[in-house]
């Protein structure tokens, strides 16, 4: 149903949907602007010229409620950048509130968050977040469901992943479960979950040994407090099923793909 709806629809996006929302044009998707995104940060780490550069990450009151200028950015979830001065500061500005003077969507300045690049003093930065009306913040936290790289990449990094799997799989009892129950449900919820942000971050291996133990676990019934024997090795398990597997994904071999499939 929803491949039929697709090709009905698809001869008029072009008339539906901005061209600047990438995610809908053929080719691009929008785990390519995640991927930018994590550049420009990237590059605010290693930035040696005197003159830095800021990120505002904007926040929308009402991100459905306006007319076709909306369309510019991925619901309430947009992020500016630019060199960190006072001239593109206070223009950076001026535009949001033009842009609320013409759209009518309410930019919410005190729940937005700004960062500097880390050449820019803390008095600079808070000058800068002053001009702008947003506090100044050392994390940008998550930009379309994943979470932006400020740092090194550590073991709770994306530890978000793994709690919401661990949440998913502990709504249902294992041991009502059929076997077969059991397999569909881990290939429905633990291998799937990951999959979006899969596509634009290459997750740690000890999170990834850590999803395949959730799942592992949850496959044989075992928990902390009773363990039970596994009695397949889990990369058999994890063979296609005419190679006498269960064709449940290992995370980590999983992950390569999906990058690669990116570009």
């Amino acid at each position: 149903m929803s491949k039929t709806l697709v090709q009905r629809i698809r001869p008029l996006l072009a008339n539906l949907v901005s061209p600047n929302q990438v995610a809908f044009v053929t080719g691009k998707q929008i785990q390519d602007i995640i991927v930018v995104a994590q550049e420009v940060l990237h590059k605010f780490k290693e930035v040696k010229e005197k003159l830095g550069f800021m990120a505002w990450k904007i926040d929308l009151a009402t991100a459905y409620g306006g007319p076709k200028v909306s369309d510019l950015f991925f619901t309430d979830d947009f992020i500016l950048f630019g060199h960190a001065s006072e001239h593109q500061a206070s223009i950076t500005r001026n535009c949001l509130d033009s842009f609320y003077d013409l759209s009518g969507e309410h930019v919410s300045f005190s729940n937005s968050r700004v960062f500097c690049s880390n050449n820019i003093s803390d008095a600079k930065a808070k000058e800068l977040g002053d001009l702008c009306g947003s506090p100044i913040t050392k994390n940008l936290g998550n930009y379309l469901g994943v979470p932006l790289i400020h740092g090194r990449i550590t073991k709770n990094t994306y530890n978000h992943i793994l709690e919401k799997s661990q949440k998913r799989l502990a709504s249902w009892k294992s041991v009502t479960l059929s076997f077969a129950g059991r397999c569909v449900l881990i290939k429905a919820v633990a291998s799937a979950l990951p999959i979006y942000a899969m596509q634009s971050i290459k997750l740690t291996s000890d999170l990834c040994s850590k999803l395949d133990k959730i799942s592992r676990d949850f496959l044989w019934s075992s928990n902390s407090e009773k363990k039970k024997v596994h009695l397949v090795n889990w990369k058999v398990v994890c063979l296609p099923k005419n190679k006498g597997g269960i064709g449940i994904k290992n995370m980590k071999l999983m992950n390569q793909p999906l990058l690669a499939k990116a570009g």
